[in-house]
């Protein structure tokens, strides 16, 4: 299942593009001093602000719709939300990303520091195995 079926790999098109879903100024590939724009600009997608954060501000309740998030904080969901993840990094070309144990995988009622209250983190990532690897090669 893909959640973005219709888009591509955002490409690097230059600045005359007129497609919204291109890249104008940087091209990975490009070197600069030398080295890769991609090199030089190691950008980082944040999990909770892409996948989990609503689009709230203190002006009124969040906007996001994500089709994908059923709204549960069971582990299937986060599962599911993790795949998502992983093919938006791959279509942004992006390697990199941040995130906190709570922004991937439900707490299931232990605190966070608890010891074993990642354990519902292992159950993530082996629900999304393959994945990362995938997108890696």
């Amino acid at each position: 299942m893909t959640a973005f079926p219709e888009i591509e790999r955002i490409p690097f098109e230059g600045p005359q593009s007129k497609n919204p879903l291109a890249f104008r100024y940087y091209d990975a590939d490009e070197k600069v001093e030398g080295k890769t724009m991609r090199d030089h600009l190691r950008f980082s997608v944040v999990y909770w602000h892409t996948f989990r954060g609503q689009g709230s501000d203190p002006f009124g309740p969040g906007t996001a719709v994500r089709p994908w998030d059923d709204g549960s904080e069971s582990v299937e969901n986060a599962q599911n939300r993790a795949r998502v993840a992983f093919e938006f990094f791959e279509k942004l070309g992006n390697p990199f990303y941040a995130f906190h144990d709570r922004d991937v995988a439900p707490a299931h009622g232990r605190e966070v520091g608890h010891p074993g209250g990642t354990h519902s983190l292992g159950e993530v990532v082996r629900g999304s195995a393959g994945v990362a690897d995938d997108q890696a090669g």
